[in-house]
């Protein structure tokens, strides 16, 4: 009975997600500059209810809920988006919580390579403390993947026991002030620039020759995704202004205006043009990398990667 039940609604589901996307998928097609407007005036106040509107679509729309592969983000996805919930899915980004702890240590490596962190770690390694330490910042997140990691194994295998990076830092530094001038306090001294090493958190230390990971590879497409879809709407908007204010430069001021994320990403009035501008994925790599710091193709080389 149970199992038709479970059945019944992983059905309703599909069905209301395949519902959602075909609704998405026949939006209308239309720009910002088919709307007729006779004068630059009317055009900025057209701009100003247009960046009202956007971001009330972007707080209602659930971008990280929804199958991107499934739905044309690139048609419609730029009436949807706005600076703040791209802001917001940034401050989620580094607080480690976006993706599941399950899917987080696939920034490890392999399956192996992640136990064989786990278990580094748990024989207090500073570099495999450090770098779990920086994937899964709260101690909940790191019990969950070190059991799955763990109890999938075969055969399976009781999870490791992972020191705080806090308390091994408090045993370097026991360790230092207990003799100086000891052997043991110059390798506690070691350790800890280890310990509290960016390269060790991010995992270029322990994966050397290889571009350091600091980000999964889902999260960094979405985040393309959004700056893309933010990039083509401001396009729009550019273009629109465009028509009734001939100087570029002006142009991009009055965008600066209603759409003040303008003045925060790496874009200037020549990218936002249709001819000789920038190519909307491009952009979103540059923006993405912004917010991210990043270079650009380093987000680039982690969008494309398999």
């Amino acid at each position: 009975m149970r199992a038709k039940i479970q059945e019944k609604r992983l059905g309703l589901l599909t069905s209301t997600l395949y519902m959602e996307r075909v609704f998405y998928n026949s939006q209308l097609q239309w720009s910002v500059d088919t709307i007729e407007v006779q004068s630059s005036g009317e055009a900025a106040a057209v701009i100003e209810e247009f960046a009202t509107l956007v971001r009330k679509a972007a707080n209602s729309f659930c971008w990280e809920g929804f199958d991107l592969d499934k739905v044309r983000w690139e048609k419609h996805a730029w009436k949807h988006i706005s600076f703040e919930t791209i802001k917001e899915m940034v401050r989620r980004i580094k607080r480690r919580d976006w993706m599941p702890p399950q899917v987080r240590f696939d920034l490890l490596g392999t399956l192996d390579d992640s136990r064989a962190v786990f278990r580094k770690a748990e024989q207090r390694d500073p570099e495999s403390v450090a770098r779990l330490a920086y994937l899964f910042p709260l101690e909940v997140d790191l019990q969950e993947a070190a059991k799955h990691l763990f109890r999938h194994k075969a055969p399976p295998e009781p999870a490791p026991s992972i020191p705080r990076p806090q308390d091994l830092a408090w045993e370097y530094v026991d360790e230092i002030f207990k003799d100086s001038e000891s052997d043991a306090a110059d390798k506690a001294r070691q350790d800890l620039q280890r310990l509290v090493s960016k390269k060790a958190a991010r995992g270029s230390a322990v994966r050397r020759g290889r571009l350091p990971v600091g980000f999964h590879r889902d999260e960094v497409s979405l985040l393309c995704m959004m700056c893309y879809a933010l990039f083509v709407q401001h396009r729009q908007a550019w273009r629109f202004l465009h028509r009734f204010v001939a100087s570029g430069e002006q142009c991009f001021a009055l965008l600066r205006q209603h759409l003040p994320a303008v003045g925060d990403l790496p874009l200037t009035s020549d990218d936002l043009q249709e001819r000789g501008g920038l190519q909307p994925i491009k952009a979103a790599f540059q923006m993405a990398g912004k917010l991210l710091g990043m270079s650009a193709g380093k987000i680039e080389s982690i969008y494309y990667s398999s």
